[in-house]
């Protein structure tokens, strides 16, 4: 899967900016996400370094079943958290998660009771996917290529 990493503001030069957005394996996004109010409004939104999940850029959706094939129950999952997605695609915003006490999408909110919600679902899953993530087995690690420098999961600065 992608994995993404936070990093301060002032450690990316504008040469590492530039460098990071033109290559289309990584992308900086700044996001309030899992941030409570507090820590938004003292410290700005958090910026995070990506790195695309390995199938991302393979041409045409015809390969993509193909590379998935490697990664367990990866297409039987996407469908289900497809279908979850449709159900609940009316729901926008953000709002404070109740569990956590941190900015969340309100439609992740929501899809946290797809199992209670839509049983139909639960059955789907037992049947195809389950039995195909038991045999999947994740690498232990992956070299994302990131300059040393770089302070991983640090907090990014309060805007100015």
């Amino acid at each position: 899967m992608g994995v993404a990493y936070q990093v301060l503001k002032p450690r990316l030069s504008p040469e590492d900016t530039l460098a990071y957005r033109s290559n289309p394996n990584y992308r900086l996004t700044a996001s309030p996400l899992g941030m409570t109010p507090e820590e938004l409004r003292e410290q700005g939104p958090r910026v995070y370094i990506s790195r695309a999940v390995p199938w991302k850029g393979k041409k045409g959706a015809k390969d993509f079943p193909k590379a998935a094939e490697g990664h367990g129950a990866l297409l039987h999952a996407l469908g289900l958290a497809r279908k979850i997605s449709v159900l609940y695609k009316g729901v926008t915003g953000t709002t404070i998660d109740p569990k956590t006490g941190r900015i969340v999408p309100k439609k992740g909110v929501k899809q946290r009771n797809w199992r209670e919600e839509h049983p139909e679902l639960v059955d789907y899953y037992n049947r195809e996917i389950r039995p195909r993530a038991k045999k999947f087995k994740r690498k232990a690690y992956i070299d994302f290529g990131l300059p040393a420098e770089i302070e991983l999961g640090a907090r990014a600065p309060a805007p100015e």
